[in-house]
């Protein structure tokens, strides 16, 4: 705490400034600056900075003024920039700390305490922290992937760059000193002002704190669309932005360049918006700009459409990328045909696979599906003695369907062929279906395997294949007539070491194509890519839809091991890591049969073996992609494994294995701690909470409680609320699990119900919620994210004070108080009485037609008997109209309660009843009426007759 002695005064410096800018905000300022008021934090000043003194920004201060002398109110004039309201809030904050919270927002508890103590003990210029989402929805809002989940006292920004994306000003808390030796302030006409700021001080900061939990609560309206913004004037902001974040270096430029390019320049609304010729260039400019400083990886994460998409844009061709994006084929407009698209940023070429095909040519043939003539393709290769492709099929008990998948590989056109069949020991009939065709066609050949498993028999029919490419079929499924001859033209007219083609799965009542899934990644061609140019290809590892070059495989491959799940993906990747010439086609090459009876791999998913067997395979696979030290290679290889395929053989485990103990529960457990040890953080902090406990549950072995808990995750609300807090118990023991994830699960599935059904609220279980709470969430310094103005935060608040004060605080409160109204010209009088206990209160007025809007009329201040009296003016509510009265008041808990205006009128006079601005209606109790002044009245009434 600062003192300065001025004359006789002694005037005590604040800690802290809040900055209000109450534009078009009233009805939610008062709840706003309450939450910033309620704050732990000691000796907080807040400054509100509104329109004229006319304005209702400026009533609204005024009544916030009233009732706490720690408020200031500046009055700035009709209509102030966002800036020039900033900047004035600014030279009048007299806190060590300054903060600009939002007008229509809240403030968690204890949020501003402890970002000055992240300021204080690491020298930080500036706090920022992640935000919870309220109104029309609830959860973590923008920056949730982006602000890391631990407390961070004092960093240099390189080190958490993406920060630097984070540009809104409200979740941020500064060192008001810092501001003043950067010389930072706001730009007065920028209708960017604030994010600007945002930014260069970002960019200025000497170092960087991170508060743990939640700085602010972010409104989410209801159809909520983005703000209205010229174009050219955000282009020109970015622009700004990027020689900003330049002057920093390479790691925070690119980090800032990815964002732009991840979150805006591929989205269609921004296309649309920049197709004016004027904004089109500029556009191009600022497009081509965060390419060339962006990260390869953020490049290769996008799929094939976007890249081409932000390959048009960078050119200038707006709405080409746009009818990409939002067509499958976009229409074959002439400017694609001239030589500007050749014009593009070095950095895509690589990650759209063009080699040395001009890009116009490789658009049109690839995208555009026309002839491009750059090229022609080989003739189709003449039958020969020699195959052209060995294909190797496993077989194991698959006799109804092996017929079906040998014609169809046997149908195969202008492609040479010899298909090596490997049985693993069927008992069914297989191997007697296998040799009538083999007299039939002398290209299929029959071998026993020589080992055990499918993956032994894979290998064993390498060792056997003489064609100059292999390809691998499951005995169950389909090939398609030209799949083969399609892929061994791509491998011969690209020099591939690989070709990737996509596939249909089928099932017993649908069909699922491969486009729709894998971020697209078999959606266009693409040639002479790497898998860290072309990461999607991760996220499929299985070996049926490929063609390889066997010598190739034969050097680089690793052999397929002898495990009875996931046996091919070690193989797989290994290939995909070693290649250099990778080639995608869109054809469907393969039809997977999606078999759930008994026997087949679908069915035994869940097992025990198969389980260890995924999760071992899936380590390996880790292990030799994370040595390729790619980060778009991790981004899309954990999402797949953490929310996807791994995801989905956890869950299964957890289902099936219920009632068997958890077999092999210890050995699984092993293997999911070692699998999360090798996952970045990034790709851990971008999954759901509930997929998040889930993980970690399992890695420290609380497989009954992952049950239970995934049970509730789906749905389940028939488990009882002990047995779901004896689940939750445990997550605050996991050092590694994300505070914002237990306290996200914890509030919704355990809080909320406590909150949501009566019966739940019996002494045991409030007894068992306040341990749960307050002993062990409160020891990691974990908050449950309660909205300061709900039901919830009141129930929190009788739940601290112990399980016997938890139902009064269901108890509605005040529900109705009896008033007076006696009506005036210009002004209303509105009298009553209220129990002794509510020493503060405030006139709320809500307009009848719409619940958002809502305005302070009046202080209550009550006597010694609680009788109040206070003055009702019209002009501070912005609509004529009906609107309801209500009393908003504080009770024991500190959340703000309200009760209805039961309004009886006084005796009036019949001048008043005619020309009173403020009236009560007769048929509603609640209701007032609002009339325009006289003047306006008397307008109105002339404008009328002079039309007559």
């Amino acid at each position: 705490m600062m003192i300065d002695r001025r004359g006789d005064q002694m005037i005590v410096e604040p800690v802290m400034t809040a900055v209000f800018v109450a534009r078009g905000a009233e009805a939610h300022l008062t709840n706003a600056v309450r939450s910033v008021l309620h704050q732990t934090l000691q000796n907080i000043e807040i400054v509100i900075v509104t329109g004229s003194p006319r304005s209702q920004s400026f009533a609204v201060a005024s009544r916030l003024r009233e009732q706490d002398q720690r408020v200031r109110v500046l009055s700035l004039g009709d209509v102030p920039t966002l800036g020039c309201s900033l900047e004035a809030g600014l030279k009048a904050a007299h806190g060590k700390f300054v903060a600009f919270p939002e007008a229509d927002g809240l403030v968690p508890d204890g949020a501003y305490e402890e970002a000055v103590e992240c300021l204080e003990g690491g020298g930080a210029d500036v706090a920022c922290g992640h935000v919870v989402a309220f109104g029309a929805r609830r959860g973590f809002v923008h920056n949730a992937g982006v602000i890391p989940d631990h407390p961070v006292r004092g960093a240099e920004l390189e080190r958490f760059a993406p920060i630097i994306r984070d540009d809104a000003i409200w979740d941020k808390v500064y060192r008001r000193a810092f501001i003043a030796d950067r010389g930072l302030s706001f730009e007065a006409e920028s209708p960017f002002a604030d994010r600007l700021f945002v930014v260069r001080a970002a960019v200025a900061s000497s170092k960087i704190a991170v508060v743990q939990n939640a700085v602010a609560w972010h409104r989410i309206h209801r159809n909520e669309q983005s703000d209205a913004r010229s174009a050219r004037e955000w282009l020109e902001f970015v622009a700004v932005c990027l020689d900003a974040v330049g002057a920093r270096g390479r790691v925070v430029s690119s980090a800032y360049a990815d964002g732009l390019i991840r979150s805006e320049f591929i989205r269609p609304g921004f296309l649309r918006a920049v197709q004016e010729p004027d904004v089109c260039a500029v556009a191009q400019s600022v497009i081509t700009r965060s390419i060339e400083i962006a990260d390869e990886s953020t490049l290769a994460s996008l799929t094939i459409d976007l890249r081409w998409a932000l390959a048009l844009a960078a050119s200038g061709h707006i709405s080409t990328a746009l009818s990409l994006l939002e067509a499958p084929v976009p229409r074959a407009e002439e400017e694609i045909r001239s030589a500007a698209l050749d014009a593009i940023p070095a950095g895509l070429s690589s990650v759209l696979g063009l080699g040395e095909h001009r890009v116009s040519d490789a658009f049109r043939s690839r995208v555009l599906g026309e002839n491009a003539g750059s090229r022609t393709s080989p003739p189709a290769p003449a039958l020969k003695t020699a195959p052209d492709i060995s294909v190797i099929v496993p077989t194991h008990n698959v006799a109804p369907y092996i017929d079906e998948l040998l014609d169809s590989i046997r149908a195969a056109r202008d492609v040479a062929l010899e298909i090596l069949v490997v049985d693993d020991g069927s008992s069914d009939g297989t191997r007697d279906r296998v040799l009538k065709q083999s007299l039939a066609d002398q290209r299929v050949r029959l071998f026993r395997s020589p080992g055990q498993g499918g993956g032994q028999a894979r290998n064993y029919g390498v060792e056997l294949a003489r064609g100059e490419y292999i390809a691998f079929a499951d005995g169950d499924d389909l090939v398609p007539p030209a799949a083969y001859s399609a892929m061994m033209r791509a491998a011969q007219d690209t020099r591939a070491d690989v070709v990737t083609a996509s596939y249909l799965k089928f099932f017993v009542s649908s069909t699922w194509n491969a486009v729709d899934g894998y971020s697209y990644a078999y959606r266009r061609r693409v040639e002479d890519v790497a898998l860290a140019t072309h990461p999607q290809l991760t996220r499929h590892r299985a070996c049926w839809n490929r063609l390889f070059r066997r010598d190739f495989w034969m050097q680089n491959a690793f052999a397929f091991p002898g495990v009875p799940r996931a046996n091919d993906i070690v193989a797989v990747v290994s290939a995909l890591s070693a290649a250099a010439h990778i080639t995608v086609i869109p054809d469907v090459s393969y039809v997977y049969r999606d078999r759930p009876g008994l026997g087949s791999m679908t069915s035994a998913v869940g097992a025990a073996a198969y389980t260890m067997s995924y999760f071992a395979e899936e380590e390996t696979c880790a292990r030799m992609l994370g040595q390729l030290d790619s980060v778009a290679i991790d981004r899309e290889y954990w999402s797949m494994v953490l929310a996807t395929d791994g995801w989905g053989n956890l869950q299964k485990y957890l289902s099936v294995q219920e009632s068997r103990d958890f077999e092999e529960g210890d050995a699984i457990s092993a293997l999911v701690r070692r699998i999360l040890a090798l996952a970045p953080a990034a790709a851990l902090a971008a999954l759901t909470p509930e997929q998040q406990v889930l993980w970690h549950l399992a890695g420290a072995g609380e497989w009954h409680r992952a049950s239970i808990l995934s049970r509730v995750f789906d749905g389940d609300a028939g488990q009882p609320l002990p047995t779901v807090i004896d689940a939750v118990q445990p997550l605050t023991d996991i050092a590694e699990l994300a505070s914002r994830a237990i306290g996200w699960v914890t509030w919704k599935y355990v809080f909320r119900r406590i909150v949501d059904d009566s019966t739940t609220r019996t002494n045991e279980n409030l007894r068992d919620a306040a341990d749960l709470f307050f002993d062990r969430l409160t020891s990691r310094g974990i908050n449950v994210p309660l909205l300061p103005t709900a039901r919830e935060y009141r129930i929190w608040r009788a739940l601290e004070r112990g399980p016997e004060s938890v139902l009064r605080a269901w108890d509605p409160g005040l529900a109705v108080v009896e008033a007076t109204l006696a009506d005036g010209l210009r002004s209303a009088r509105l009298s009553g009485a209220v129990p002794l206990w509510i020493t503060d209160a405030r006139i709320i007025a809500v307009h009848d037609r719409d619940d958002s809007a809502k305005y302070p009329l009046a202080v209550v201040r009550p006597g010694s008997r609680g009788e109040w009296a206070v003055t009702l003016d019209a002009d501070c509510l912005p609509e004529r109209g009906r609107w309801r009265l209500w009393l908003e008041y504080e009770d024991e808990w500190g959340t703000a309660a309200r009760a209805r205006l039961q309004m009886s009128a006084a005796a009036r006079n019949r001048i008043l009843r005619r020309f009173g601005r403020i009236a009560p209606v007769p048929t509603h109790s609640q209701l007032v009426t609002v009339r325009a002044s006289l003047a306006v009245r008397a307008a109105q009434r002339f404008s009328r007759r002079s039309r007559r």
